[in-house]
């Protein structure tokens, strides 16, 4: 099921999408910075990395607004039985963490 983007359905991602993004910024600068051993300024990453994590958040949003699409007509659709109960979210653990 596809999802219907007008301009509400756009505006709220937006907004989603910048809420989330300083989290999302902190936590990737505090990871290079450990990594690489140095302290940088969150400017010189947005400057590196800013458009990428814009639209890598762009693409989360559409995946998990599409997953919870396919959830919602799993239950509408599905069988007797709570169809969404069968999906399995697994945490897949990186690296990174």
């Amino acid at each position: 099921m596809s999802i219907v983007w007008n301009a509400h359905q756009v505006s709220a991602g937006l907004d989603e999408i910048e809420k989330a993004r300083p989290a999302v910024f902190d936590r990737l600068k505090k990871l290079l910075d450990d990594y690489h051993g140095v302290v940088r300024s969150e400017r010189y990453y947005d400057i590196l990395l800013g458009d990428f994590v814009e639209r890598y958040l762009h693409l989360v949003y559409v995946a998990m607004r599409d997953l919870k699409s396919e959830i919602e007509s799993l239950a509408k659709f599905g069988s007797s039985e709570d169809s969404s109960s069968k999906v399995n979210f697994q945490t897949i653990r990186t690296t990174l963490e």
